[in-house]
């Protein structure tokens, strides 16, 4: 079903990717919170130590993590989709289903992992397994990298490796954000960015399974065929 592609095999790929993602982030979730008094607490004393309340630099982290925030990512997804369904003509609905999408399943996971870890934040801070800010990123930046992708599969391979480096590097100043200002433990981080790397990575596989592989000789100005 899944190697002949269409609304099934999407679906399919869907659940079976989130049910592996929840499985393995509640499974790391718990081995995370096993290790905080060993592990995550002796480091986010040294975070502590090293945080500088009102500096420029605090000032400058402070202004670039909100943009993980759940309102700020559901407006930059939404514009996004608003733009790309312009972009994708007859298509529209590609990126108007996937975006809002990928912000309601990385959410729903969010809030679900946290209350099946039931880790607690640390002492100044107020998140907990996993940081959300961190998995949106990947997720909401590496939609729109897809998307452009898919819009324009003419884009050199070199184009490309920009483009999915310009998404790590960005979700990884967002990680490194909320662990500077404390509002993480530090493996809440990485967990972030691994969880959203998966619903990432299930997001597109159930779009390809559905819209289809591009045609060989697709030009750079004709969007992403269906099958």
């Amino acid at each position: 079903m899944i190697r002949q592609g269409g609304p099934r095999a999407a679906a399919l790929i869907l659940v079976m990717g989130g049910a592996v993602t929840g499985v393995l982030g509640l499974v790391l979730g718990l081995l995370a919170r096993s290790v905080q008094a060993s592990f995550d607490a002796p480091l986010y004393d040294v975070l502590v130590a090293a945080y500088s309340p009102g500096s420029t630099w605090t000032r400058l982290n402070e202004a670039f993590t909100v943009i993980g925030d759940p309102l700020p990512s559901l407006w930059q997804s939404l514009a996004a989709a608003a733009v790309f369904a312009v972009l994708f003509r007859a298509r529209w609905w590609i990126p108007a289903v996937l975006m809002p999408l990928g912000f309601v399943i990385e959410y729903v996971m969010q809030q679900g992992l946290t209350y099946l870890v039931a880790r607690g934040a640390p002492p100044q801070g107020i998140g907990t397994w996993f940081s959300g800010g961190s998995a949106r990123f990947v997720v909401m930046y590496g939609l729109i990298l897809f998307l452009i992708t898919l819009r324009w599969p003419g884009i050199s391979r070199a184009w490309r490796i920009v483009g999915v480096i310009s998404v790590a590097v960005l979700s990884f100043v967002e990680g490194y954000t909320r662990l500077y200002l404390l509002m993480h433990w530090p493996t809440d981080i990485p967990g972030g960015w691994l969880i959203g790397t998966l619903l990432l990575g299930t997001l597109i596989a159930s779009t390809l399974a559905l819209v289809g592989p591009a045609p060989v000789g697709a030009g750079r100005d004709e969007p992403h065929r269906m099958a």
